[in-house]
């Protein structure tokens, strides 16, 4: 019966393998994600992905339904990475100051947009369904980020703000460094984000 299924799949989809398709919905949402972010939602097209990842585009309708589902699930899976990645560098026996630094650098090396204007132009296409799971995963890195501050408070590192209002405004300094005007003053990403966490942590620091 399953044979039978299968031999009746669209043209242009994919056999199915487990470890392939895995591999080839990851290479998808990646590639979304950075097109997205890179360009915006109104000018990525499913097949701008498919010609990017090397499939055809019925292979990226196979795994995704349509451009909002794609869109949801790239920034979600986005949001996800951010989140493993911010842990890892929070976790570091280092000082929380050098541990900051070491996640401004990574910012500071992306060319990307500013995410909320991403998010009002793909808004409309998007239920509401899918804007609250996109939201929840961006909320999931500033829960990672509170656990950070708020240690930093119990040290006396910090002062005794608001542990969400410091991720809030950690976050916004470092999207002001993916400006050009900012870039430019600074010979490379690595004192661009050198600059911006001393003004945090000296508007911050106890």
């Amino acid at each position: 019966m399953v044979m039978q299924q299968e031999s009746r799949r669209s043209p242009g989809r994919p056999k199915k393998n487990p470890q392939l398709d895995q591999q080839t919905s990851l290479l998808i949402l990646r590639t979304a994600a950075a097109s997205f972010m890179e360009f915006g939602y109104e000018k990525v097209s499913l097949d701008h992905i498919a010609k990017q990842c090397g499939v055809t585009k019925a292979t990226v309708y196979y795994y995704y339904a349509n451009k909002a589902n794609l869109f949801t699930e790239s920034v979600v899976t986005m949001f996800r990475n951010i989140t493993q990645h911010v842990t890892r560098y929070l976790t570091q026996p280092k000082p929380l100051k050098e541990r900051l630094l070491d996640i401004a650098a990574v910012q500071m090396g992306n060319e990307y947009g500013e995410f909320e204007t991403l998010m009002k132009e793909a808004s409309s296409h998007l239920s509401a369904e899918q804007i609250e799971r996109i939201r929840q995963g961006e909320v999931s890195v500033h829960h990672v980020m509170i656990e950070g501050f708020q240690e930093g408070i119990k040290t006396g590192d910090l002062a005794d703000y608001d542990p969400m209002l410091l991720s809030l405004a950690f976050a916004s300094m470092l999207m002001m460094g993916n400006r050009e005007l900012m870039m430019q003053q600074y010979d490379n990403h690595q004192d661009a984000a050198q600059a911006i966490v001393e003004l945090f942590w000296n508007g911050a620091g106890k």
